[in-house]
């Protein structure tokens, strides 16, 4: 692969990573309970579970199509996924302590 593709590849991750979270987060927002109102160990965790979901669909998607290997594509899911579940389960937590506070759209 070169330099090029590369970053092609890394253009579409981003973008499609980025599309992915901002989509999760507004349906949380949207659905969700009450961020303000919620148990921020609780609620981090439900999130972080459903994103992961949505993250690993992706990531899953976009490693089969560029390696044409689904064993390749399953176990960079699995690392991937352990991974960025630590960190998203990490963040929210910060957020939810140090972030302002956040209008809820559903209630």
């Amino acid at each position: 692969m070169g330099a090029g593709s590369a970053a092609g590849v890394a253009a579409i991750a981003a973008a499609t990573a980025a599309t992915a979270y901002y989509l999760h987060e507004l349906a949380w927002n949207a659905f969700g309970p009450d961020p303000n109102q919620a148990d921020p160990r609780s609620l981090a965790l439900w999130k972080t579970i459903t994103y992961r979901v949505v993250s690993a669909s992706r990531v899953l998607t976009l490693t089969w199509l560029l390696t044409g290997s689904p064993a390749v594509s399953g176990a960079y899911v699995v690392i991937n996924t352990v991974l960025d579940a630590a960190i998203y389960y990490g963040n929210d937590l910060a957020w939810a302590r140090f972030g302002p506070p956040v209008e809820h759209l559903g209630h």
